[in-house]
């Protein structure tokens, strides 16, 4: 499959050639779970964009690819954010060619990217790009569009196992686990917000906060007023969990100190 990238804005991009067996397979891993490569899907090349000294943080710019597939290969892309987010990108645009009794496609790509920051206040520039095959028969072309789904599919799946939800939680100490209880902070007060990372929910993300005396500590400051968001992170976008956010919110005007 042949593999033609550039950038716009001050990103780098270089191939990355993965090593053969389990090397590649824990390659891959980094950037999507392998129970997402089913119905013969395969990591058939991996870039590295980072970006440049010259780019700014939460700058938005664009990777274009141009991919070449056979009549019978079909094409997704899956990146990995630096914010630990991960997309999939169906092609925007397939020229059709053929030479003789041969026939192929140019799949063009187009990426938008942000540079953000990462744990700590640490600026982490590194975005890890896969190009996703599927080839054979028709169906294992509509696999490659349905890798979305799945994504979403497997996430629910895991949530439900473990018997988590999604949404506004009121934290408070249960005895030796954080409890979460549904509830939407009230508006016109000051509320405490914690946010949890990439594969985490809030109970796992903060239970070190029951036990050691924090929610104690600040209830002059918020009494009962601590909050945390249990979102996806694997099938959703920052901006798709800030959206839900805010819709399940309510009216008024909120005042949140996050962690």
């Amino acid at each position: 499959m042949a593999l033609s990238f550039k950038a716009e804005g001050n990103w780098i991009i270089t191939e990355i050639q993965p090593p053969p067996g389990k090397q590649r397979r824990g390659l891959t891993a980094k950037i999507l779970p392998q129970q997402f490569l089913q119905s013969g899907a395969v990591v058939e090349s991996i870039l590295d964009a980072v970006a440049s000294d010259g780019q700014r943080r939460g700058e938005v710019s664009a990777l274009q690819l141009k991919v070449d597939a056979t009549a019978d290969e079909a094409c997704i892309v899956a990146v990995r954010h630096a914010s630990g987010a991960l997309t999939f990108h169906r092609p925007v645009e397939t020229v059709a060619r053929r030479r003789g009794t041969a026939s192929s496609s140019e799949l063009s790509f187009h990426v938008p990217v942000r540079a953000q920051s990462a744990r700590r206040g640490l600026f982490s520039k590194a975005v890890k790009v896969a190009i996703i095959k599927i080839a054979g028969t028709a169906a294992n072309k509509a696999a490659a569009l349905a890798l979305p789904k799945i994504a979403l599919a497997w996430e629910k799946l895991a949530w439900q196992r473990k018997k988590l939800e999604e949404g506004w939680f009121q934290v408070s100490s249960g005895g030796g686990q954080l409890q979460l209880t549904p509830a939407r902070p009230s508006p016109n007060q000051r509320n405490l917000l914690l946010i949890h990372g990439t594969f985490s929910d809030a109970a796992s993300a903060f239970a070190a906060l029951d036990g050691n005396g924090f929610l104690d500590s600040v209830r002059p400051i918020y009494r009962d007023r601590v909050f945390a968001f249990n979102h996806f992170t694997v099938s959703r976008t920052p901006e798709e969990n800030v959206r839900m956010m805010l819709e399940q919110l309510g009216d008024g005007v909120h005042s949140f100190d996050v962690i």
